[in-house]
């Protein structure tokens, strides 16, 4: 029996190959090779670019490299991190895809975002006639006038809160 073997070493959290490290012979035995952690005598499969290969379940696979890739917040489009380790499952709500100017996340991708619906497009109403209203009542107050422009005005927000319903 030869002294030493060839082996096969794997980082131990993520389980991608690292390198070939040598198995010494037992010197106490002479019947086994004492495998450094983290190894195996499996020979991985050939380099592959855009993958890492891993070690699973006994054999060596394939997994997409996304190293270096932006990692995008679904809710707030928003880069949040680029990977810097070897990444199998990207966490809920975070996406490796990459959204266009106005897209917004929908069934697990990007999409246009939908045009308004005519509640919140009455909504969107309500909050610029109250501003208004806000403001003139700010001036009106400031000069002590009042020449019944404010009455107009709820009625027209009391409208537009009826389509939104």
């Amino acid at each position: 029996m030869e002294k030493t073997k060839t082996v096969y070493t794997y980082d131990k959290y993520t389980k991608e190959y690292i390198g070939e490290q040598n198995a010494n012979l037992c010197p106490v035995t002479q019947a086994e090779y004492l495998m450094p952690a983290s190894s195996t005598e499996v020979k991985p499969s050939k380099h592959k670019d855009g993958f890492a290969r891993v070690f699973v379940n006994g054999q060596w696979e394939y997994v997409e490299d996304k190293r270096g890739a932006a990692i995008y917040d679904c809710t707030t489009r928003v880069i949040t991190g680029c990977t810097d380790a070897l990444v199998y499952v990207v966490p809920e709500g975070y996406t490796l895809k990459v959204p266009k100017k106005d897209d917004v996340w929908l069934d697990n991708e990007w999409k246009p975002k939908p045009p308004p619906t005519v509640a919140e497009l009455a909504l969107i109403e309500i909050f610029r006639l109250e501003a208004q209203i806000t403001n003139r009542r700010l001036r009106e107050a400031i000069l002590g006038t009042d020449n019944g422009w404010l009455t107009n005005q709820d009625a027209l927000i009391e409208i537009e809160r009826n389509k939104s319903k």
